[in-house]
């Protein structure tokens, strides 16, 4: 959680804005009924509809819709997940997911694709 506050710090980015961003894309998408809409330039994102609820990890945080929206950038190289547990456990505790799990939405990744930063030149440095 430290690692993804660092970067979102680096790149000038409030968390909040960013989850404001994605719930605006979440909704889009949920609006659209399974069509694929642009939520940027160069970017799509679809919802594929789940019965059902999840409920948070944490206790007495209430369930969340199982749906999932798809964000895809046209080359297809960079997607993410957006679920509304996902957008909760970001909004309420700044936890993007771990590295690795279906459901991480890489917060650089995402502020970049949503046009929420310059990208970070990379000096081939690192």
């Amino acid at each position: 959680m430290a690692s993804d506050a660092r970067t979102l710090k680096d790149l000038g980015v409030d968390r909040i804005i960013l989850v404001d961003a994605l719930r605006k894309i979440y909704d889009k998408a949920l609006r659209a009924l399974g069509d694929a809409v642009e939520v940027a330039p160069g970017v799509l994102a679809s919802c594929l509809e789940c019965r059902g609820r999840i409920p948070s990890p944490f206790p007495n945080e209430g369930t969340f819709a199982k749906h999932q929206v798809r964000v895809v950038d046209q080359s297809g190289r960079h997607c993410f997940l957006i679920t509304e547990l996902g957008l909760h456990l970001i909004e309420q505790h700044g936890f993007f997911q771990g590295h690795g799990s279906f459901f991480r939405i890489d917060p650089g990744q995402a502020a970049v694709l949503l046009g929420l930063c310059i990208p970070p030149v990379n000096t081939g440095s690192e």
